[in-house]
């Protein structure tokens, strides 16, 4: 998928970190302080791809997920 809405969400503070439409075909998400997030990408609210429990990292390229649609 070619430019699709990626969403970062704090599970444990139940909130949206924030929300975005990325340029292409990857990315790499940032968030603020260490910790585990959910992930929601796609091109609609109702046809989102969800990856949970990811742990962020501190250097840039630690890990990769491909998501197909």
């Amino acid at each position: 998928m070619t430019d699709p809405v990626l969403q970062v969400v704090d599970p444990e503070a139940d909130k949206v970190v924030y929300t975005l439409r990325i340029n292409g075909q990857q990315f790499a998400p940032k968030v603020f302080h260490p910790g585990r997030y959910t992930i929601r990408v796609g091109s609609q609210p109702d046809d989102m791809k969800k990856l949970t429990d990811l742990k962020s990292r501190p250097e840039k390229g630690a890990e990769t997920v491909t998501v197909q649609f």
